[in-house]
């Protein structure tokens, strides 16, 4: 019997716990190539839009949540976003979130999906937190009413401080910026507008990085 077995094989389970604390003690990026997030959870809003040929417009502060992918309040952001992320090294990410918004309250009624490719930086502070800033672009489908639809290309970011408590799970916090480059606003009678929309505020999300 090779009794070198059993002490190779002690030492192998023992470098492989040791291996595993220090990937949890590594700082975010590092610790985990992909991150899943539920960005924009809750938050407080800013959202204006007018027409690009007029002073017409509006603008309206929102506040609010989501539960699943559904806004709860009539006047909650439509901004949730589910997303997956992806760290080519330890600081440089590439992802995106998918939206999905409904409103059926009182004086408004929509259906919102969206796609929104972000590039991102990871700025270590400490193993437990770190700046998170993305860049990127956006695909927004609106449907308004069962009667009009609008489609949105936009430019947008975030910059997020990043804190995880525990290993493998934490939130994110910060400022996002969300503006349009291009919105048309069609009726299915066959009318259109050209919109500009701006969106801006600060958001606190989840994460989860493995």
């Amino acid at each position: 019997m090779n009794h070198r077995l059993p002490l190779f094989a002690f030492f192998a389970v023992l470098g492989s716990i040791s291996a595993s604390a220090s990937a949890d003690e590594a700082s975010f990026g590092a610790r985990g190539p992909n991150v899943i997030v539920v960005d924009h959870l809750i938050g407080a809003t800013r959202r204006t839009a007018a027409e690009v040929d007029s002073n017409d417009g509006f603008n309206t502060t929102e506040v609010g949540t989501s539960f699943g992918l559904y806004s709860v309040f009539a006047t909650s952001a439509p901004n949730m976003r589910l997303g997956y992320h992806r760290f080519l090294s330890e600081s440089v990410s590439l992802g995106a979130g998918f939206q999905w918004a409904s409103n059926t309250g009182l004086g408004s009624s929509y259906t919102i999906l969206g796609l929104h490719p972000r590039i991102g930086v990871a700025i270590p502070l400490s193993s437990s937190s770190a700046f998170w800033l993305r860049a990127g672009g956006g695909y927004t489908h609106w449907d308004h009413e069962r009667d009009t639809t609008e489609v949105d290309w936009s430019v947008g970011g975030e910059a997020f401080y990043v804190y995880t408590p525990v290993p493998h799970f934490g939130w994110t916090l910060g400022p996002m910026v969300d503006a349009t480059l291009s919105a048309t606003f069609k009726s299915r009678s066959g009318g259109e507008t050209k919109l500009r929309r701006r969106t801006f505020g600060v958001t606190f999300g989840l994460l989860f990085d493995m």
